[in-house]
């Protein structure tokens, strides 16, 4: 079961208030693209939110998932071992195919957190939960649409510094 489901547990770990506050916010079909407002989302217009919310930064709104696993400018590579800093984006991909496309990625936000058992506390939109939920990393393995850990993406550090800020970057 998604540790969100017990939220008494949440509240009592050291996740940002602003992150907990999109915990049973809806899913929808509706893309970072789209431009339009919306009470939900999926989880890659999620993901614009909760950077939104908890630094103030606004990803260009063509950041999808595709954009996020091939760039190198705003976003570097972190090793699936770790360590992990809160923010680091996962991407999942399903446990079946052999093939790779990474429009199709799934994207969670790492909390900063981890469980009982030392396992990442993961942000995201589910389809399964039809909500933003918090899932430990085991969690996304046991669920065939996510179950392939294929990238871990961090901000880059030089853009960490201007978080005094609001950033915004160029669409382009």
């Amino acid at each position: 079961m998604p540790i969100s489901h017990n939220y008494n547990i949440l509240q009592k770990m050291s996740i940002n208030p602003e992150l907990l506050s999109f915990i049973g916010k809806p899913y929808a079909k509706i893309s970072p693209q789209a431009g339009k407002e919306s009470v939900g989302g999926d989880c890659r217009w999620w993901l614009h939110k909760f950077y939104q919310a908890r630094f103030r930064i606004t990803l260009p709104t063509g950041m999808w998932s595709q954009e996020i696993y091939d760039d190198h400018q705003i976003f570097q590579t972190v090793a699936e071992a770790g360590p992990f800093k809160e923010a680091d984006i996962f991407m999942f991909r399903p446990n079946h195919g052999s093939r790779l496309d990474p429009r199709q990625l799934h994207v969670a936000y790492f909390t900063g957190e981890v469980d009982f058992n030392d396992q990442p506390l993961l942000l995201h939109a589910s389809q399964y939960d039809q909500q933003v939920t918090v899932w430990s990393l085991p969690d996304f393995f046991a669920k065939s649409r996510y179950g392939k850990l294929e990238r871990v993406k961090r901000l880059k550090p030089e853009l960490w510094e201007p978080l005094v800020k609001p950033l915004i970057f160029a669409a382009g």
